[in-house]
């Protein structure tokens, strides 16, 4: 009888958020060309993508930020969160409570974070504790504050 064969595995590689925001830039962006040939080789060999939780955070603050030079608008970002959260070549942490995220993020006037810990205090039924004032404005169905 011959031993299993191991197959080898590739762990997955973890995009930073400036990979990410410089395939945002577009095309003529300085490192545009190598961020995305870069994830399109490593889709192309089968290499998984990873995106942290905390990098989809990063990106929304850099976005939102005029002294890092986009300044976007609320719906900007959502737009361009949803693409990350939705591309099918990226696995990204959390993403049903991410997606759940920037629906809040969306529809109220609170930053990304707090509408992730609202968001994921709503999918687990654990009660969230805050100081923070922001949640009075977020009354959602299944949030205990």
């Amino acid at each position: 009888m011959l031993p299993p064969r191991t197959w080898p595995t590739v762990a997955p590689m973890l995009i930073d958020t400036n990979v990410l925001l410089r395939v945002f830039d577009g095309p003529g962006q300085p490192q545009y060309d190598e961020a995305r040939r870069r994830i399109v080789a490593c889709i192309e060999a089968g290499e998984p993508l990873r995106v942290l939780s905390a990098t989809v955070m990063e990106v929304a603050f850099v976005l939102a930020s005029v002294e890092a030079g986009y300044g976007l608008s609320r719906e900007e970002i959502v737009q361009a969160l949803s693409a990350v959260l939705e591309d099918p070549s990226l696995t990204v942490d959390d993403v049903a409570i991410l997606r759940r995220a920037v629906q809040l993020f969306a529809q109220h006037p609170i930053d990304l974070q707090d509408c992730y810990l609202a968001a994921a205090a709503e999918a687990t039924g654990e009660r969230l504790f805050s100081f923070d004032k922001d949640f009075d404005r977020l009354r959602v169905d299944g949030l205990a504050i």
